[in-house]
Parts: structure tokens; C-alpha cells; sequence
């Protein structure tokens, strides 16, 4: 349980420390390309800046519709491991695994 919780601790403190740089140096990446693509051929530049919105709203839209069915996983996940947890230890018969 200890290594558990020290890994999730550890996963959390590196997600806070580098989420958001990740974030930081890719929108700094995309603008620099940005600039350079301007400068290089302004009307692909534009076609491009004009598409990156749609693309951002299509990849959040489709976040939204996956996250309901990734929670279900996570908890049929969590739910296997009990129930194999549980017959490991013997005292569970199968009537009563199929109640859980």
C-alpha cells in the first residue's frame, strides 16, 4: 500500500512540475512555426492559423465523447483486480463473486 501511494505521489509532483512546461514549450513551438511560415509563405501561414482552431475544438470534442468510456474501464480494471484479489484468498465462492 506504502509503494502505492508513494508512486502515485511521485506520478503527481511530476505531472505538476512538468505539465506545464510541456504546455508552455508547445505553444511556444507552434507560434515560433508559425512565425517562420509566415514569413516563408503567408497564405499557407493563414490557411494553416485558420485550421489549428478547428483542429484544437475537434480533439477536445472527441476528449469529451472518449472520457465516460475510459472511466468504465478504469472501473471494470479496478473491479477484475478485486474480484481475482478475492478468489486468490479462497473465502469467495462463485455466487458470491457474481454479486459483486
Amino acid at each position: 500500500l506504502m509503494s502505492r501511494i508513494t508512486s502515485d505521489l511521485f506520478e503527481v509532483t511530476e505531472l505538476s512540475h512538468h505539465g506545464p512546461e510541456n504546455i508552455v514549450i508547445c505553444t511556444l513551438t507552434i507560434l515560433g512555426a508559425l512565425i517562420v511560415l509566415f514569413t516563408l509563405q503567408w497564405q499557407l501561414a493563414l490557411a494553416l492559423a485558420v485550421l489549428l482552431p478547428v483542429c484544437l475544438w475537434f480533439t477536445l470534442s472527441q476528449r469529451l465523447r472518449m472520457k465516460p468510456a475510459t472511466v468504465r474501464t478504469a472501473l471494470y480494471r479496478t473491479r477484475k483486480k478485486l474480484v481475482q484479489e478475492l478468489e486468490k484468498e479462497g473465502e469467495w465462492n462463485g455466487q458470491q463473486l457474481v454479486s459483486l
